[in-house]
């Protein structure tokens, strides 16, 4: 990996490349000085991913298979036998209400963005059922904590569990760390 600096006004970012070993082993296509042809918002929207990647690592201390996916998602990430897909929503908000007015996702969704409140737009063509997660960008950096769909609403996902405490007497709690159902 090649570390590179891009600064955008006043904010400076860190970017690494694949070689073509790296590029190998995510199954993706490798051409020289690929990464000079991205645009500022993939450029961010990469190293946003990045970022998830390590800390779903770190969290489930177990390496991810990434695989390049398909538009508007940037990657497939495989843990097991699950599925998630990759999404950043930057300046590009279009492509997935488009992609969801027309047929919901039925497969694990992951999406980056820097604020939930971005993607206030988007729950208008959800379901509270729908598999999609939301993470923020400054948050994915402390931890994983993630947003779901709840009557409209993007709220915290905690999930309840249920514990037992003595002999045949449940109680519920609440967690507050959750990958995804």
């Amino acid at each position: 990996m090649v570390e590179h600096r891009l600064v955008i006004g006043n904010k400076q970012y860190n970017m690494y490349t694949l070689g073509p070993i790296g590029a190998l082993k995510i199954n993706a296509r490798y051409h020289q000085d690929y990464w000079m042809y991205y645009s500022d918002s993939e450029t961010i929207q990469k190293l946003m991913v990045v970022d998830l990647y390590i800390r779903m690592e770190d969290f489930l201390s177990a390496e991810l298979k990434i695989y390049a996916a398909d538009s508007p998602y940037l990657y497939t990430f495989l843990h097991g036998d699950k599925e998630y897909q990759i999404g950043v929503i930057w300046d590009n908000i279009e492509s997935f209400i488009e992609l969801y007015r027309w047929r919901l996702p039925q497969e694990r969704v992951i999406l980056m963005c820097q604020s939930v409140n971005m993607v206030n737009d988007l729950a208008k063509y959800l379901t509270d059922d729908v598999p999609i997660r939301i993470i923020g960008r400054d948050t994915v950096k402390q931890d994983l904590i993630f947003h779901r769909l709840e009557h409209g609403k993007w709220v915290l996902d905690i999930p309840d569990k249920i514990i037992k405490t003595k002999k045949d007497n449940l109680k519920v709690v609440r967690d507050q760390k959750v990958l995804l159902p």
